[in-house]
């Protein structure tokens, strides 16, 4: 796929005060919309197009009204970061050579997700986009192959990846901080500095049970929870894993390729092991499968945890219970029940009594068809912090990323003058399941102004046919992409 030459680039003028120079795209647009020569002395000039479709000013400051900031929810502190054009002396600011860098992309999170698509977008849209990830932690942790980093401990060092060479273009940026809060303006950092966008990425992710997550994962070095857990499952002669669902599957597979341990248990709360985003045939022959190599298997029947958050971490000797009346001691143990929280608690001032953004006590993303946030035309929300039901894998996210990537390329593309965003169509996200259908269905439904511009047809003819889908152990692919990806190389891949 070539994104080179997907954005047109501006051809400015030479600027007629000084001949070396080039006008800016600021500079061009207001010319555009200025009055004739003869009129400037008694016509006031307006809003340039710019201005009128972002409501920010050629600084990049939030245009005026009446005293207050249009669409803000709070008023900036005294420390907000504005990054304008044309200055010097800020690592944050754009250089004369980069000044078509007028649309200004923010993306909270630096996960596989988050990392991708910011390389799409600059790949795409080269010098036209200013983009600035937000990520506190200085590498990139691979949590779905976390599983492989368990069972070869030897391998945990490469499942984090340096986040130092993400970007081409010297004026995009990584921000090493924590987002606190969000409006419809800017983004509010955990050091009290505001970033204003023209578009907001949400790509944060969730959090998992350990080892899928891990609260600090370079302290004592990253490998020192995988050696844990290595040493940990060779010296156990029990375990169970907690949800047969597609990590639970995964993690088994894993356990009895090996035979690292004698006595396998697994607790599902459905009749077959996976869940209804696989096959009929497929959960009956990978349960046969698994069965056969000698683990014992409990469907219908669900594990007491007594609401703890991270069950099996520390890793010790336990009874469990389950709600059939069962109880027995393991070794080890593995939650394995799916995602404790979705990452997105600085949302919560968009969560309102007249648009509620957050669906259930995991607070998921509720999107619509274009991965837009209801209710919020400039804000985003992929890969797996959104609620879109179905298979939350690598592939997935990707696809969402190139949507947005596509939508952000047409804004940039179609700016016109008296035109806001929302007249410009975005791109509808290719469904890949009939329960994402439904999840997308229930969301815009949940919109409090639904966009003019949804039709059931077009949703319709969006949902991808996919063939079906099945558990995949090998993750070196996935992580050598990554790794390329970032200008980085990875030789050896042992046993992922």
């Amino acid at each position: 796929m070539k994104f080179d030459d997907q954005c047109a680039e501006f051809n400015p003028k030479k600027n007629s005060t000084n001949p070396g120079e080039q006008e800016s795209l600021f500079d061009f647009l207001s010319r555009e919309n200025s009055p004739n020569d003869s009129n400037q002395s008694s016509a006031k000039k307006g809003k340039n197009r710019f201005e009128k479709l972002f409501k920010f000013s050629k600084s990049n400051k939030p245009l005026q009204k009446s005293g207050s900031m249009i669409g803000s929810t709070y008023a900036p502190s005294i420390n907000t970061y504005a990054p304008t054009i044309n200055t010097s002396g800020s690592s944050y600011n754009v250089d004369q050579e980069t000044d078509l860098a007028s649309f200004k992309v923010v993306v909270i999170g630096g996960s596989v997700t988050g990392i991708y698509f910011s390389k799409m977008l600059e790949s795409t849209c080269k010098k036209k986009v200013k983009i600035t990830i937000i990520e506190p932690s200085a590498n990139l942790y691979f949590k779905s192959a976390s599983f492989s980093g368990i069972m070869d401990s030897t391998m945990a060092e490469y499942l984090f990846i340096p986040l130092s060479k993400v970007f081409k273009y010297s004026h995009n940026t990584i921000v090493k901080n924590s987002v606190v809060g969000v409006n419809q303006e800017y983004v509010e950092t955990d050091d009290g500095k505001n970033i204003y966008y023209n578009a907001l990425i949400i790509a944060t992710g969730t959090t998992y049970p350990t080892p899928c997550s891990l609260s600090n994962p370079l302290s004592g070095g990253p490998e020192k929870i995988f050696i844990e857990y290595f040493q940990k499952i060779r010296a156990s002669k029990s375990a169970v894993i907690v949800g047969g669902g597609s990590s639970g599957v995964e993690l088994a597979l894993r356990i009895l390729k090996e035979r690292a341990i004698e006595n396998l248990t697994i607790i599902h709360d459905e009749p077959l092991l996976l869940n209804e985003n696989y096959s009929e045939s497929y959960r009956n022959k990978i349960q046969a499968r698994i069965i056969s190599q000698g683990a014992e298997v409990i469907l219908n029947d669900k594990a007491k945890l007594k609401n703890e958050i991270n069950y099996g971490y520390p890793l010790k000797g336990r009874w469990l219970a389950s709600e059939s009346g069962k109880m027995f001691f393991t070794d080890i143990q593995f939650d394995c029940t799916g995602p404790i929280m979705a990452n997105s608690q600085f949302l919560k001032a968009l969560n309102t009594s007249q648009n509620k953004i957050f669906d259930g006590e995991k607070k998921f993303v509720k999107v619509n068809r274009y991965l837009q946030i209801i209710g919020y035309d400039k804000i985003f929300a992929i890969g797996d912090v959104n609620n879109i039901d179905g298979i939350k894998c690598i592939s997935r996210s990707r696809s969402q990323s190139n949507t947005v990537v596509e939508t952000i390329k047409n804004w940039i593309e179609n700016i016109s003058e008296n035109d806001e965003i929302r007249n410009i169509p975005p791109q509808i996200w290719g469904i890949d399941s009939n329960q994402a259908y439904i999840s997308i269905k229930n969301n815009e439904l949940d919109e409090e102004k639904p966009n003019k511009n949804y039709d059931p047809g077009l949703l319709n003819k969006s949902l991808v046919s996919k063939g079906n889908s099945e558990i995949e152990l090998r993750k070196a692919d996935d992580i050598k992409y990554y790794y390329k990806l970032l200008g980085l190389y990875l030789k050896y891949l042992g046993s992922f």
